[in-house]
């Protein structure tokens, strides 16, 4: 009688290589950013860390994250951190942006891209069967015009020297404070001017001079500004939710306004 082994299957699952996922997340406040979509409020004074964390389902792949576009002004990105596991390969950085006194209305769009490797270095000569893919998630940063958070040790004189005014302008937007001298606390609020709505046709520069301040000046309250010489828009459409941060002085400002003579006239015989 003849013998004859045991006949065994052997069952291969071929899986598609799938492209990894990119997820960013604001860690101060959870929120997950979606591809195209906006932080939370930045203020000005506070320092704010996002976790780009991507997962890709393959282990053999190796995922490098970068960022695609230029980082936003003085934020810093912390090396790449990878794993490998039984549930796929990770990769994550730490942005970490702190908006300083300058950055109020900053509203800029900032990119970050994961690939993966498919297998190493053996797609250098594509003789790995995966594929390489690369997945990109944009998000906006969003920094508060005409707020910033105190720093420990920072005082209502210090930071108006800042600005370029004095403690009585500043004082006069911030009527929570019940003395000027009073101390003031970290982490707390402080208003450091006024919004102003943008009208058809302004000028940055013909608001400041209204106000009693310089470009420079305005400049710095708003950092989104192109020029200070052109109409920042130039209809009612087009200038809805346009708005400015200024800090006006009451002693060069302007005395009246373009609605001052008209009422004069009104009110002539």
């Amino acid at each position: 009688h003849g013998l004859a082994a045991t006949q065994r299957c052997l069952v291969i699952d071929v899986v598609p290589d799938e492209a990894p996922v990119l997820v960013v997340t604001q860690v101060d406040t959870g929120l997950v950013i979606a591809n195209n979509s906006a932080t939370s409020d930045l203020r000005m004074g506070l320092e704010y860390t996002f976790l780009i964390a991507a997962h890709d389902a393959n282990p053999l792949d190796t995922l490098m994250l970068n960022s695609v576009s230029s980082l936003p002004p003085g934020a810093t990105l912390s090396p790449l951190v990878h794993t490998t596991g039984p549930d796929g390969t990770r990769a994550e950085r730490k942005l970490v942006f702190a908006p300083k006194h300058n950055h109020g209305g900053y509203t800029m769009t900032h990119c970050f891209a994961v690939g993966d490797g498919c297998g190493g270095e053996a797609c250098a000569h594509d003789t790995c069967p995966g594929r390489r893919d690369v997945v990109t998630t944009c998000m906006q940063f969003r920094v508060k015009r005409c707020e910033m958070v105190v720093r420990e040790g920072q005082q209502l004189q210090q930071i108006a020297a800042i600005y370029r005014s004095d403690w009585l302008q500043l004082w006069s937007h911030n009527q929570a404070m019940m003395h000027p001298d009073m101390e003031l606390n970290p982490h707390q609020v402080l208003n450091i001017g006024h919004l102003y709505d943008v009208q058809p046709f302004d000028k940055p520069l013909d608001v400041a001079k209204r106000f009693g301040m310089d470009g420079a000046s305005l400049s710095t309250l708003n950092a989104d500004l192109a020029t200070l010489e052109e109409a920042v828009c130039t209809s009612v459409v087009e200038c809805t939710s346009v708005q400015m941060c200024i800090l006006p002085n009451s002693c060069t400002g302007m005395s009246s306004s373009i609605y001052h003579n008209a009422l004069a006239g009104e009110a002539s015989p």
